[in-house]
């Protein structure tokens, strides 16, 4: 097996010389035949373990959609972001998420973990929808 290196720093081309270099190597290495004693077959069992982590690191990978009002200004400077944005949305939520101090500082209220923000959400009386909200049409 060959491996084949080059270093380019972020957002420069290779030179043409480079490029002619890494495809000469790539030409020769698509002539040498793969040796397949560097990879043994696995057992049936092994197969049902590497298939049982993919899926569950894919279904911890999972994003699950949700609908979240937010002020225009906040979605404009997301969507200025262009595409993807959401993903960045998620990300930032994510760490907040993960970072007490600063989802203290957003809610305002001293809490020092996420058990404490839960546990007050948790507590927090719910309004039924109508009690102080006009309905969906916007008329009382």
């Amino acid at each position: 097996m060959d491996i084949i290196k080059s270093t380019v720093k972020a957002g420069q081309k290779p030179s043409d010389a480079e490029m002619a270099r890494i495809q000469k190597e790539l030409a020769a290495a698509k002539k040498r035949p793969i040796n397949l004693v560097d990879f043994p077959e696995l057992p049936q069992d092994a197969l049902k373990d590497f298939a049982f982590m993919a899926a569950e690191r894919n279904r911890q990978r999972r994003r699950q959609a949700v609908t979240i009002r937010v002020v225009p200004g906040c979605l404009s400077a997301y969507k200025a972001l262009g595409k993807g944005y959401t993903g960045v949305m998620a990300d930032v939520l994510s760490y907040v998420a993960e970072n007490p101090e600063i989802l203290s500082k957003a809610l305002g209220r001293g809490y020092d973990t996420m058990a404490d923000t839960a546990s007050y959400v948790a507590e927090t009386p719910t309004v039924p929808y109508g009690a102080d909200a006009p309905p969906a049409g916007g008329k009382p």
